[in-house]
């Protein structure tokens, strides 16, 4: 109704989980960073829980977006279940059959499913909302889905989400086994008194409004106090008070407005109570004036009695000090005690405020970082800058210390020619790359599996084969030069006399030589005649598998991914803000300006390429270079 007046695109403040208006507050982003970092390194058991209207279940469908294709999740929205309907609507979620009679056929076929997930390399997630009212029974039903695991690994990785009562009931005796499972714990808290007030000028923003529609300090404050800060209750205020602007023909809501609308909501008068109604206007001016005569006389006596006493205390320890000391005045082995100082702040006049323009950004506030995103960022494997960066992908942590390349059997430079080169590359991209993945220390077992899943394929996917490898992997277009100045291994596209291109795998430079293999073994040839060949494609692989087809933008929401690229842009001196995890403004501007100095398309999204050269520039140790 109140749409058109103040010009909106749809209504703000809906009580329905639109992830869309998800708000990016600390405690919303560090609860998602649990979830990810949880799921994705297969912990098995996690709890998240909130009061009620906190944002779980918007949380809960946001999770949802960040989840690979790889990922297979069963959210269940219905609680109030026995264990044998549990079952049924999981399996259901799962496109599972549903009609066992008897639990015992229901988990079979889970666990079919679920060796089946895992041998294609899968992860297999079950989302449980309103968990608080789970009975007893089911959630030790629950518990024991979670015995589904190979000797290495988890096959199930369970989220329960809930209220408070949740965790009471977890520490009950007859949960204790539930509890110790759970490894991954969080408490999504209220908004906080800043976060309320971004909290409802970023729905306006997404809702259409184009900064007319301006609160109050004192509305906001009222919001804040009446809401507690959690977001539901927020959000039927602001729709009651929009209401009550919109009958006034008023943009501008004041606090007169929010007590309209919560006295409408609530059925409530005067929804003020404690010190507030202090300041209300019920209490007469000569009462506040009297209040202040009684009270700052009794303030005066107290500070001086406590000045009095800071003095005496340390004229007494300071003769005690002298006491102690030695003849010569040097102190003894006990240190002196320092003066007690006792100062009286004075509060500083506040200028009245009357209204609140909305802020020009919504960026979120610096991120505190909790003891598990902590873990991944000290975490010394994986880092491909010198600092930590992690990796919530591989269930075991990257190799960084990788061994230089074994070239004792390469023979010396011979008489290569470009049309030597050619006719013995490769005319399969499969065991040049093969033997990059060996470069950089890849497991032989693994390296013989690949060769031996993709020989003979047309459709080779580098991200598919990097991700088994758990490590990154990209394709880009280069010149020759630019090539060289990454400073990376690669399997180099080379021209051939048909249409199709041919590959060798280059290792190392010299001043005017390149070690490559082709043909199986390793040879010498000149730099010269490898530049000739060169076909202006190449493909390199990483240890870190943030190098990926995946181009991270505003659109990306928050991901760890985003969270790596700001590492990267920090350690190269072009960003300084906090890593967050979000595709900021900020974040943006410092792709741009990194692009523009690497003489690319300044698009400001991190594509392949732009990554890839992060971290090649990067400085870091223990890596394959083509110069030493």
């Amino acid at each position: 109704m109140y749409r058109e007046f103040y010009g909106l695109t749809e209504r703000p403040f809906n009580l329905t989980p639109d992830t869309s208006f998800l708000y990016p507050s600390r405690a919303h982003r560090e609860v998602l960073t649990h979830l990810l970092y949880g799921i994705n390194s297969r912990c098995g058991f996690i709890l998240v829980t909130g009061e009620v209207g906190a944002g779980k279940t918007t949380l809960c469908r946001a999770l949802l977006s960040q989840l690979d294709e790889k990922t297979k999740v069963a959210f269940v929205l219905n609680s109030f279940l026995t264990e044998f309907e549990l079952l049924r609507a999981i399996n259901q979620d799962f496109g599972l059959p549903t009609s066992g009679r008897t639990k015992m056929d229901l988990l079979n076929d889970l666990n079919k499913f679920l060796l089946e997930e895992n041998r294609l390399g899968n992860n297999v997630v079950i989302i449980v909302d309103e968990a608080q009212n789970l009975s007893f029974g089911v959630l030790e039903q629950i518990r024991m889905l979670s015995n589904l695991e190979t000797e290495k690994e988890k096959l199930l990785q369970i989220v329960l989400v809930g209220q408070p009562e949740l965790r009471a009931r977890l520490v009950s005796q007859r949960l204790r086994q539930l509890s110790q499972r759970i490894t991954v714990r969080y408490h999504l808290t209220p908004l906080s008194r800043e976060d309320v007030r971004n909290y409802i000028y970023y729905r306006l923003k997404v809702a259409g409004s184009r900064g007319d529609i301006v609160l109050t300090w004192s509305a906001l404050d009222e919001i804040y106090y009446l809401s507690a800060g959690v977001p539901r209750l927020i959000n039927g205020l602001c729709d009651r008070a929009l209401m009550v602007g919109y009958v006034k023909g008023a943009r501008r809501i004041t606090r007169a407005m929010v007590c309209r609308a919560a006295s409408e909501a609530t059925g409530r008068r005067n929804p003020i109570s404690g010190w507030r109604a202090f300041f209300s206007k019920r209490i007469s001016l000569p009462r506040v004036a009297m209040a202040l005569l009684l009270t700052v006389p009794f303030a005066a006596v107290a500070v001086l009695a406590l000045s009095q006493a800071a003095v005496h205390s340390y004229d007494q320890q300071a003769t005690e000090h002298l006491a102690m000391a030695r003849p010569d005045g040097t102190p003894r082995l006990t240190p002196p005690v320092g003066p007690v100082r006792i100062e009286t702040e004075q509060p500083e006049p506040e200028t009245p405020k009357e209204t609140v323009e909305p802020p020009a950004e919504t960026t979120p506030a610096p991120e505190s970082t909790s003891s598990i995103v902590e873990a991944i960022r000290n975490d010394d494997a994986g880092s491909a800058l010198g600092s930590p960066l992690g990796s919530v992908r591989a269930t075991e942590p990257l190799r960084t210390d990788f061994a230089k390349p074994d070239l004792e059997f390469a023979p010396p430079a011979g008489n290569y020619t470009a049309a030597t080169i050619a006719e013995a590359s490769y005319t399969s991209i499969v065991e040049p790359l093969v033997q990059l993945l060996l470069h950089w220390k890849v497991d032989a077992a693994e390296a013989a599996r690949i060769r031996s899943e993709w020989l003979g394929r047309t459709d080779i996917d580098i991200d598919q084969i990097a991700a088994a490898c758990r490590i990154g992997g990209a394709r880009i277009t280069c010149s020759f030069d630019e090539l060289l100045a990454l400073n990376l291994p690669a399997v180099l596209e080379i021209k051939q006399s048909g249409s199709e291109p041919g590959y060798v795998t280059l290792f190392l430079t010299a001043a005017d030589t390149a070690t490559i293999y082709m043909k199986t073994k390793r040879a010498v040839v000149p730099l010269e005649s490898l530049r000739e060949l060169y076909a202006g494609a190449a493909v390199f692989v990483t240890s870190d598998d943030f190098v990926n087809k995946t181009r991270l933008s505003s659109e990306s929401g928050l991901s760890l991914d985003v969270r790596k690229l700001q590492d990267y842009l920090k350690t190269l001196k072009y960003f300084d803000g906090n890593s967050t995890g979000w595709y900021t403004d900020d974040t943006r501007a410092a792709v741009r300006g990194f692009q523009v100095d690497s003489k690319l398309t300044p698009t400001g999204e991190a594509d392949a390429e732009t990554k890839l050269r992060l971290y090649a520039l990067a400085p870091s140790d223990g890596i394959p270079r083509l110069r030493r």
